[in-house]
This record gives C-alpha cells, structure tokens and sequence, in this order.
C-alpha cells in the first residue's frame, strides 16, 4: 500500500507535548516498523558520549494518547498498529 503513514500522541496534560512516534511520508507501509530513540542519561546528554550510538537506541516511552493517521490510502486500505506494552 501506498500511503502516508503518521502516529504520534496527543499531548493531553499532564504528558505534554505531543511528539512522533513514526511518521512515513509518500511510501508503502506494509511493514514491520520498530521507532527508537538515543537513549539519554539523567542530565539529558545523549550517552555514551560520543562513541558508536548506533547500538543506544531505547524504545520511546509512550504515556499518554496515541494517534494513527493514514492518508491517501486507496478505498478498503487499513492500517494495523500493535504496541508491546511494559511496566
């Protein structure tokens, strides 16, 4: 399917502000998708510091409402979103 792709959250108080989750523009989006980001430390600095960030992707924590938009899709397209769920 050939399609753009959104999900995001809201932004509802007190998890403000909204950010991206996956956003796929102009693209097919059949798929497995996994977003990350840079895991960071306690005072925000993107660890380790420089070195090979390629392996300090953490999951994106998620604690508020989610969004999925799927424009220009063709008739009877759907879109299926599963999130793993953690305590």
């Amino acid at each position: 399917m050939l399609a753009d792709l959104r999900i995001h959250t809201l932004g509802t108080w007190p998890s403000v502000p909204a950010y991206r989750l996956l956003e796929l523009t102009n693209g097919i989006v059949d798929g497995g998708y996994f977003p990350r980001v840079y895991g960071h430390d306690l005072v925000g600095a993107t660890w380790p510091n420089g070195a090979n960030l390629t392996a300090c992707y953490v999951p994106v924590p998620v604690y508020d409402k989610v969004v999925v938009e799927l424009d220009h899709a063709d008739v009877g397209d759907t879109v299926d979103v599963w999130f793993a769920l953690r305590e």
